[in-house]
């Protein structure tokens, strides 16, 4: 007999049998006994035997850590064992005390002709857990989405309501970019979200080469435009979760969040040390190239910004003993504007 599943949303739909169905399955297959926790199969394993639990449990354990627990009645590992070559898609373990009905391939092609309706049951019963897990999985994406929504709608209010003096506050007039206050007010938050997501986090510092000169040579309204062209590289060179800021003079800071590791920071780093070392800028009808020494450091495990900070400037400090036009980071040589 067919048994039907409710398809409302709710608990997950398991794909079972009842007593008579596993005592009719089992004249196909083989009865084994668990007496410790065992691992049946592993993911990515091919497939060549199905399973039912008559007795005790079975603990499935997908990729990212989800499991699952499948108790009396429930059969598994069907999917594998009909479609030739495809692997199983999680570690399946027994609990101690498990007894398990394993059929394998002809087993289940002599269930097809001599109990179809059986094989049709095992068959259905599977499609309409699929099509639960799918519709389940349908309405926590729609969820998350809606809770993301509802994020980026608090985001938004929150920048609008923003006061103009407090947007000043935090930026810097001359150059647009975002100034030592709102470094100190934001990176710390920065900080925290690295540690709980698990994705790093860096700090460039940047101190302009030679800027005296500029300003001797083409007076203040030249060194500012300098400041401006070196704002609006930066603005252009970083993506829109990082922080670029000018910090003073002609001192300026990136934080780099959501870094997957050393090397894309140090990529990162690098790709801004060529965009800056790059950039001429015309004062009077001359073209002034714009040196800069940099300095980065990667945040570690329960540093705080000031260490962060320390680090980063001590790196900064080997870029300009080098001669300047450097890029070190954590006292490594990166790169050079002469190379």
């Amino acid at each position: 007999m067919i048994r039907h599943v409710s398809e409302a949303s709710g608990p997950p739909v398991e794909a079972l049998l009842d007593a008579d169905e596993l005592r009719a399955l089992a004249a196909f297959g083989v009865t084994r006994a668990f007496p410790q926790e065992e691992l049946i199969f592993a993911r990515g394993a091919a497939g060549d035997s199905m399973f039912a639990v008559i007795e005790g449990e079975v603990e499935l354990v997908f990729a990212g850590g989800h499991r699952k627990t499948l108790g009396p009645g429930v059969f598994f590992g069907e999917l594998a064992l009909l479609l030739a070559g495809e692997g199983r898609s999680a570690d399946a373990h027994t609990r101690p005390g498990t007894r398990l009905l394993e059929v394998d391939a002809a087993g289940f092609e002599r269930l097809v002709h001599a109990h179809p309706t059986l094989a049709m049951a095992v068959l259905t019963r599977r499609a309409r857990a699929l099509l639960g897990s799918e519709r389940r999985l349908v309405g926590e994406l729609e969820a998350r989405n809606r809770e993301l929504e509802r994020a980026l709608d608090f985001l938004r209010r929150t920048r609008d309501e923003l006061s103009s003096a407090e947007l000043q506050a935090q930026t810097d007039e001359l150059t647009g970019l975002y100034n030592r206050r709102c470094l100190n007010a934001q990176a710390p938050r920065l900080i925290e979200r690295a540690e709980a997501t698990g994705f790093g986090l860096a700090v460039i510092l940047i101190d302009l080469d030679r800027f005296k000169e500029v300003n001797d040579t083409h007076g203040h309204p030249g060194g500012d435009a300098v400041l401006r062209a070196v704002g609006a590289t930066l603005r252009a060179s970083v993506r829109w979760s990082d922080l670029p800021c000018r910090i003073g003079g002609d001192e300026f800071a990136v934080v780099l969040a959501d870094i997957q590791g050393r090397a894309a920071a140090v990529g990162r780093a690098r790709e801004v040390f060529r965009t800056v070392s790059a950039l001429n800028v015309e004062l009077g009808g001359v073209s002034v190239k714009v040196g800069s020494s940099h300095g980065g450091a990667l945040l570690r495990p329960g540093e705080t910004l000031d260490e962060l900070l320390r680090r980063a400037d001590a790196a900064l400090y080997a870029a300009k003993a080098r001669g300047r036009g450097s890029l070190v980071w954590e006292g490594e040589p990166i790169a050079s504007a002469s190379a």
